[in-house]
């Protein structure tokens, strides 16, 4: 699901993040990339029904990307 207005960006997941959820990240990037306004996300993760290793490792990695680029990310 995605909300915004002219500086924040909304986000959820839902499921479980495995290695498998790939091309959910990749959402994610095209999203923030496509709402050039955009200076904060918030990643709602409240649905997420289970993270392994490999599913923490990009988020970390989304959201150092993100931060680098100055934009605050906030996880909920």
């Amino acid at each position: 699901h995605t909300h915004s207005n002219e500086s924040m960006l909304r986000l959820s997941m839902t499921g479980p993040l495995t290695f498998l959820a790939s091309p959910k990240f990749q959402d994610i990037r095209k999203h923030v990339t496509a709402s050039d306004s955009a200076r904060s996300l918030v990643l709602d993760l409240t649905a997420v029904t289970a993270i392994d290793s490999s599913g923490a490792s990009m988020l970390l990695e989304l959201v150092a990307e993100l931060k680098a680029k100055k934009t605050r990310v906030v996880l909920r």
